[in-house]
């Protein structure tokens, strides 16, 4: 029997979670093609998962993703 290394386990448990609304769809695939993106909205819609999606996108393709959240608090 092959064992799952439990990284691998979780990050499949994880993208089995992830479900986009139509419009968020729409700005992942549109980041694809732009070397920088700014997401704007209010707290709650999502942004930090499509920051962290494409990041992950990215560093899967080769790269080396910089993701910065700014914050006035």
């Amino acid at each position: 029997e092959i064992e799952i290394p439990r990284s691998t386990r979780l990050r499949d448990q994880e993208r089995e979670r992830v479900v986009l609304t139509n419009q968020q769809a729409i700005v992942l695939e549109s980041a694809a093609d732009r070397p920088r993106v700014a997401v704007s909205g209010g707290a709650g819609t999502g942004k930090t998962l499509l920051a962290l999606l494409e990041a992950r996108r990215q560093a899967e393709a080769g790269g080396r993703p910089l993701l910065l959240c700014f914050n006035h608090l």
